[in-house]
């Protein structure tokens, strides 16, 4: 185990179905954590609980303080900057475009015993554009149930579930005018 400030790197071998997400237990509110060995998964680094707290992310954001993070979200929403186009850079290596296994590619770890299946717990949903209802961004549970599909809850107590719901309302009642 090598540590450096804000991150701890992991060199054993650390199984997905639940043994990261308990290490990631026990170093709640602390570090951020690198898995360098996963269990299943030659070459493939994990990362874990890089926003556990509101100070760093408000640093990897370049915010100095924590209250004023949903500000520069705001901003960002409001102002997007344009996309850098890069036609040649590391993250491009492997595209995969047929035959894809989400699970089979990337360990996305198992939480519990009483959970689904395995969970992508940093999934990051942006939805907009919903007539007068405004928008969310939000860190969403996505749970992965097949090699190419996962599925994540829009219930009437989230903020996309009341939205969905409000959308929908308003398409019912135009069919029943």
């Amino acid at each position: 185990m090598k540590r450096e400030g804000e991150l701890i790197e992991l060199e054993g071998e650390v199984d997905p179905i639940y043994e990261i997400a308990g290490i990631q237990k026990a170093f709640e509110n602390g570090p951020a954590l690198l898995f360098k060995n996963v269990k299943g998964y030659p070459d493939i680094r994990n990362i874990g609980n890089l926003f556990s707290r509101v100070d760093r992310a408000a640093k990897i954001f370049n915010v100095e303080n924590p209250k004023k993070l949903k500000f520069k979200c705001l901003e960002a929403i409001k102002k997007p900057i344009a996309p850098k186009v890069v036609k040649d850079a590391p993250c491009q290596e492997a595209v995969i475009t047929t035959g894809i296994d989400v699970m089979g590619t990337l360990p996305i770890i198992k939480h519990t015993e009483r959970d689904g299946g395995r969970i992508l717990g940093g999934g990051i949903i942006f939805v907009s554009g919903i007539r007068d209802h405004g928008s969310e961004l939000c860190f969403k549970r996505m749970n992965f149930r097949g090699r190419d599909w996962g599925s994540l809850f829009i219930g009437m107590p989230t903020h996309m579930g009341l939205l969905r719901y409000t959308e929908r309302r308003g398409q019912a009642h135009a069919k029943d005018a």
